[in-house]
């Protein structure tokens, strides 16, 4: 499974990316807490990778799904395989 979507934060090991935006809406949260941005009924899935060193929050991203997503909010899953569509 691959999931589209826009990086909104981003540790060491995740990043949180909203699915299913647009540009525009992005811009709209992108300077929100975390608190305000769950608030949004935004599509987030939490990304565990084992380096987020190459990614930046606003990055649109490709990630390929390893196993399934936790039915959690934010959804949670490990990415396989990660791609950049479109840097910030």
């Amino acid at each position: 499974m691959k999931v589209k979507g826009y990086i909104i934060e981003l540790t060491e090991q995740s990043i949180l990316v909203a699915t299913n935006i647009t540009e525009e809406q992005f811009n709209e949260v992108k300077d929100m807490s975390s608190s305000e941005i769950l608030t949004q009924n935004l599509r987030l899935i939490s990304i565990r990778l084992s380096d987020t060193a190459s990614f930046r929050k606003g990055d649109k991203v490709e990630v390929s799904i390893d196993g399934e997503i936790a039915e959690s909010y934010p959804e949670q899953a490990k990415a396989k395989k990660i791609k950049l569509i479109k840097g910030k």
